[in-house]
């Protein structure tokens, strides 16, 4: 569905909102962009770099002109500029954000919101460790979950025209309620940054100087503690937003490291087998995506060669016979895969497609 939105304004060109200006000028280049952050100098460079059209002045003197706005900053910081968008926006005009956490926003806003300005939430499931206009990238959001929250459905019509624009940038639009939002992200993002940044800081209490320990570290230690490699304050805010969740998720998880203590301590075997083995079986039952992309129906494994263009061989050869990969993943040896690189196809028809391209061009692949 093409979404009839023409004009759009970006408020805050960080890495998210960065992002977003980018991918929209790139992949739907007809639709106007308007800009605004905070440090002027990174307003000029997005200006410079063709991602956005026009610079909002300070104050937003032209918001009527525009259909949509996207407000990019940090969590904390969102409900006071949305209301104070919201108070010079003309009626009609949707508002939004990329922010972490729903419910506080929403419940600021049910309170200060002019007639006929709509919000939807938003929060595009996708991120770096690295912050800033420096790190924007177009295909950010490709394949990539976007939550929307509108409680009740009271939005409708904003949310589909929402859904329609993102999915020109290639997300993958999830409808949600912002309690059911908050609740399910405390759990499998906020938390695994907690337990990231107590593995990191429980080996450097270990050890005064960690580096001979991080010689040794391996998959297990750096898949773990990666997100502990995010700007503090980001999950600071989350935390703060959402924190009757993560403090019942910590309770979870406190609970659960004290079963294996208790089995350990007492060495008992079979107890501590069965904790593993539940962990085993959730984990193995999940669905392998590696960017939020939530089912490939088919998923083939090529075995890689140590040769410089192997990667861009393969992606050349499934371009040219005009099949779409829509999910990638560098995959390791020692963990017992079959081969080194996944590709993630979304249908079982353009997944034999790539079978059968890769074997005829010499490729070893299996479909996993």
């Amino acid at each position: 569905m093409t979404s009839p939105i023409e004009n759009v304004l970006i408020v805050g060109l960080g890495l998210m909102g960065g992002s977003l200006a980018w991918a929209f000028k790139s992949m739907m280049p007809h639709l106007m962009v308007g800009g605004w952050d905070a440090d002027e100098l990174v307003t000029a460079e997005a200006l410079r770099r063709g991602l956005i059209d026009r610079v909002e002045p300070p104050g937003y003197p032209h918001i009527s002109r525009y259909q949509a706005v996207f407000v990019a900053v940090p969590v904390r910081a969102i409900p006071p500029l949305l209301m104070e968008i919201a108070a010079m926006a003309s009626p009609g005009t949707i508002l939004t954000d990329m922010g972490s956490t729903k419910s506080h926003i929403h419940e600021t806003l049910e309170r200060h919101l002019g007639a006929g300005v709509v919000y939807v939430g938003g929060h595009p499931m996708t991120g770096s460790e690295r912050g800033g206009l420096a790190a924007a990238d177009p295909f950010l959001f490709e394949n990539a979950l976007w939550v929307l929250t509108d409680p009740g459905g009271k939005a409708a019509e904003a949310a589909r025209l929402l859904a329609a624009l993102l999915e020109g940038v290639g997300a993958l639009v999830v409808p949600m309620e912002p309690a059911v939002h908050d609740l399910v992200v405390s759990l499998t993002s906020h938390l695994p940054y907690l337990a990231a940044v107590a593995v990191t800081n429980a080996l450097t209490a270990r050890f005064a100087d960690p580096a001979e320990a991080l010689t040794l570290a391996a998959g297990g230690f750096l898949d773990t503690t990666r997100v502990a490699a995010c700007p503090p304050p980001v999950f600071r805010d989350i935390f703060l937003t959402n924190r009757e969740n993560l403090l019942a998720a910590i309770d979870l998880l406190s609970a659960e490291l004290w079963r294996v203590k208790m089995a350990l301590s007492i060495e008992d075997e079979g107890a501590l087998e069965q904790i593993f083995q539940r962990a085993q079986r959730v984990r193995s039952s999940l669905p392998r995506s590696r960017r939020g992309f939530p089912v490939s129906h088919f998923e083939v494994v090529v075995k890689a060669h140590d040769r410089p263009g192997f990667l861009a061989d393969v992606a050349t050869l499934l371009g040219q016979r005009k099949i779409n990969i829509k999910d990638f993943a560098l995959l390791h040896v020692r963990e017992g895969e079959p081969g080194t690189i996944l590709l993630g196809f979304r249908s079982e028809e353009d997944g034999e497609q790539a079978l059968g391209a890769l074997a005829s061009a010499g490729f070893t692949a299996e479909r996993r």
